[in-house]
């Protein structure tokens, strides 16, 4: 309980001096599971309180944000209810998803392997879907 206690503490101090750090934090304790419940609870709760700057980081200290969020919970973080994040925040959230997706991909058609092909079908047919729920 002592090292679990620590490393809370440690966490929500790093968030608070770099609030993208909570997309990073609750993606992956949202992939451990239950022994870390507590620790995607304060980062979803950190990205509610701020969620531009949890989710769209400044340009220099361009770390986290939403980019790093698994496609499982992007909708859940961006399109949450209890978040004070504004619809266009949340199409710039959609459109950084997207952009860091296609990074390192190769430029036009010809030799993109079938599996780049899918995660780019994969991530249009994501953002166009969530595209839908935006009230611009």
């Amino acid at each position: 309980p002592h090292l679990e206690t620590d490393v809370f503490q440690k966490l929500t101090d790093m968030i608070a001096q770099l609030p993208s750090l909570a997309c990073v934090v609750c993606d992956e304790s949202i992939n451990i599971g239950n022994p870390v419940e507590a620790l995607s609870k304060m980062a979803e709760k950190k990205i509610r309180a701020q969620p531009r700057k949890s989710l769209l980081p400044a340009k220099e200290n361009f770390f986290g944000g939403v980019r790093s969020l698994d496609e499982s919970l992007l909708e859940k973080i961006v399109f949450d209810k209890q978040s004070r994040i504004s619809e266009f925040e949340k199409f710039q959230c959609l459109q950084q998803w997207a952009e860091r997706g296609s990074k390192g991909s190769v430029q036009g058609t010809e030799g993109i392997s079938k599996v780049e092909s899918e995660l780019s079908e994969k991530i249009s047919t994501t953002i166009t879907n969530l595209a839908k729920q935006l009230d611009l």
